[in-house]
């Protein structure tokens, strides 16, 4: 409480009116009347919170370029200078390659990736309003491998907000591809943040020549796979298993077969065993 006392003249104790015309303060960004009144200090009624703090994703495909969008309401301003306010988003395990913001994002903050940390930070430098919705589009790859969606949480320095878990797209359903290699949708889930689908091959198919037996035979496979298959910077190796009745063209059982590469170039494929052995299916 707030009095007032005269001296010289008597005059009884008296409560002052605490900002009588409930008027917001002018000097504070996105001011409420209650602002104004004396030794008022935000936070006091309601915690400084992110009242929406939203996260997901544009695919789940292993290695694909991908965008993270987040979305982000607070109840107090976040200011740009007296204090300067960073947000921090941390948990993005498994994004790689960071990109900058895409274009339509938020231009009132930048961001710098600390992979080291698997953590954003988003510096403001614009002022923002309490209320304001903010919305915000990295460009990451996905891990190759796949994984579940990590836990993602949100928190703010300078004008100070708590660690608050993000809320990831537990609803929308991105597109995928099905053995035939059709877009469909992918269930429920895939758009949370960072979620990977394991790597398929698809639109697979195997048809021969000649049915005549002992025959000379050609067998020719097709295939397309949901992630790249880098032999330059990793031992990539495939297996065709199931081939019962096959032999070479001098008879034997085992060896290296006459192989041509009509699609993706001799160099793609490794007939040798260059690579790790691979255990027999």
């Amino acid at each position: 409480m707030v009095s007032a006392v005269a001296s010289g003249v008597v005059m009884p104790t008296m409560k002052m009116h605490r900002n009588l015309g409930g008027v917001p303060p002018p000097d504070i960004t996105s001011g409420e009347p209650i602002d104004a009144e004396p030794m008022y200090m935000r936070g006091l009624l309601k915690p400084n919170q992110f009242d929406v703090r939203d996260i997901g994703q544009a695919t789940a495909a292993p290695a694909a370029p991908n965008v993270i969008t987040i979305t982000i309401v607070t109840n107090i301003p976040l200011t740009a200078s007296n204090p300067a306010t960073k947000v921090t988003l941390s948990g993005l395990n498994g994004a790689n390659s960071f990109g900058n913001k895409e274009e339509g994002s938020s231009n009132k903050f930048t961001a710098t990736w600390f992979e080291d940390k698997a953590s954003l930070v988003l510096q403001n430098v614009e002022d923002t309003d309490a209320g304001e919705v903010i919305t915000l589009r990295f460009i990451f790859n996905n891990s190759d491998i796949a994984q579940v969606s990590p836990r993602v949480y949100i928190e703010a320095s300078g004008i100070a907000i708590a660690t608050m878990p993000m809320y990831p797209d537990m609803r929308t359903r991105i597109n995928t591809i099905d053995d035939n290699g059709e877009s469909i949708q992918a269930n429920p889930g895939f758009a949370a943040p960072l979620a990977v689908m394991k790597g398929k091959f698809y639109s697979r198919n195997v048809h021969q020549t000649s049915t005549d037996a002992s025959s000379l035979n050609r067998l020719t496979f097709s295939f397309e796979s949901s992630v790249a298959l880098d032999s330059s910077t990793s031992c990539v190796a495939l297996v065709v298993s199931g081939l019962n009745g096959m032999r070479l063209i001098d008879g034997s059982r085992t060896g290296t077969p006459t192989v041509v590469v009509s699609k993706g170039g001799e160099a793609s494929l490794i007939t040798d065993s260059s690579c790790v052995p691979i255990p027999k299916p």
